[in-house]
């Protein structure tokens, strides 16, 4: 049964289908759509750090449920909405805080292959001081309406596929070589009647047109191109100057990004759906683009 009513759901599809969306518009077409649910504004309630004397200013509110409304989250956002959480719910005790996201940053939006989320969602939804992430219009409609507590269930799914990479990764080999063996043998059956046949024939195969290591590499460089794309900014974020947790290309070693995308630290990152950051205009590449710090230390 659909809890959305049409007319809110066509509004729900109309607001997906907008890639570029600014976030403050996307921002008050949420608050619209929540109000009949009682969502409110609730931008007048702020809250001081007393470590840093920034003040943070809340999104929404459904009753005790505090909300965090943005586009996407990547590492500069992550840390900010944590320590908002924290901060919101001491100064609220009882409330509940909720992350509402309109898509997942990595890769252009679609996020890991695997399940669609990154790992700046799995932050968000396995720290103790936020009681659920929502991604897309439908989930935050969906939890106007009824409010659903299942940041539990989302955890375990998170481990269940990490379990089961592992296993894949443990046995990965032998099932791959026995799926291999099996081809083969079905293969030389139904070609040549005789494996003996087939594997004579592969002794004596032309291996000139055979793909390259280079070329299997120079395809992994490409990708990482695609992903840390520098045009279009997918998998780049901005940082502030004098951004602590920022190490440059040059640091690295590498005198540009070319370079640092043949690099198994790129494929890390990119791995790791983590992004390239970059500093504001007017900057060299090599001092201009690089990775975060704790990125480099897990990585190296």
């Amino acid at each position: 049964m659909n809890l959305i009513p049409d007319i809110i759901m066509k509004k729900i599809t109309s607001l997906a289908q907008i890639e570029r969306h600014h976030s403050g518009e996307w921002e008050n077409e949420i608050l619209e759509l929540g109000e009949p649910y009682g969502v409110v504004d609730a931008k007048k309630e702020r809250v001081l750090d007393p470590l840093t004397g920034k003040w943070f200013e809340l999104d929404a509110r459904l009753g005790d449920i505090l909300i965090e409304l943005t586009t996407s989250c990547g590492d500069t956002k992550e840390a900010k909405i944590i320590r908002e959480a924290t901060l919101f719910k001491e100064n609220n005790p009882g409330s509940k805080f909720v992350v509402c996201l309109k898509r997942i940053k990595s890769n252009k939006g679609k996020g890991r292959v695997s399940d669609g989320k990154d790992s700046h969602y799995d932050h968000l939804i396995k720290h103790p001081d936020i009681d659920n992430v929502l991604v897309g219009e439908e989930e935050i409609i969906k939890f106007f309406i009824k409010p659903t507590w299942d940041k539990q269930e989302k955890i375990n799914k998170l481990k269940n596929k990490m379990k089961n990479k592992t296993k894949q990764t443990k046995k990965g080999d032998g099932i791959m070589s026995n799926d291999i063996n099996a081809v083969i043998i079905r293969e030389a059956i139904k070609v040549h009647g005789n494996p003996v046949n087939f594997i004579q024939e592969m002794y004596n195969m032309n291996i000139t047109n055979m793909p390259s290591i280079k070329s299997s590499t120079e395809s992994m460089k490409n990708q990482k191109k695609d992903y840390f794309n520098l045009n279009s900014g997918d998998n780049v974020e901005v940082v502030e100057s004098g951004y602590e947790d920022f190490m440059s290309l040059e640091e690295l070693g590498y005198k540009n990004v070319s370079r640092f995308m043949g690099t198994s630290i790129a494929s890390r990152v990119m791995e790791a759906d983590d992004n390239l950051l970059a500093l504001p205009n007017g900057l060299a590449h090599p001092k201009k683009y690089g990775i975060s710090r704790k990125n480099y230390e897990r990585f190296v």
